[in-house]
């Protein structure tokens, strides 16, 4: 067994730079929430435009076991979601650098069904 500590951090080194003004690391990170979603047996052509949904119109979005097909609704409030029997698929249309629209989240409302809520 080795008996090493494993790294949770670990410094970096910075060669010295030609010009000490210059010295410097710099990144960018993006935060993409959702997942693309796309049109039924095409998940290589995302849906980027924003009438590219509608409802009644079917779409794929990705599921935790691969994609699934779901029927675009509106609620009362004027959102659209993906429905699939009894799963529903939250939807937007993503601002970030995608221009897509994108799959927020997925619940299974079977299990609402059984809940029993009381007072």
């Amino acid at each position: 067994m080795n008996n090493e500590k494993i790294l949770s951090h670990q410094d970096l080194t910075v060669l010295p730079a030609d010009e000490p003004k210059q010295l410097k690391i710099g990144f960018t990170i993006k935060e993409y929430l959702g997942a693309p979603i796309c049109k039924p047996n095409a998940v290589e052509v995302l849906l980027t435009k924003k009438d590219d949904i509608h409802v009644g119109v079917t779409i794929w979005v990705p599921g935790l076991t691969g994609w699934l097909e779901v029927t675009v609704q509106q609620d009362g409030e004027g959102h659209l979601y993906g429905e699939s029997g009894k799963l529903v698929a939250f939807l937007e249309f993503d601002q970030d650098d995608r221009h897509c629209w994108v799959q927020t989240g997925i619940a299974n409302t079977r299990g609402l069904e059984r809940l029993t809520l009381s007072s």
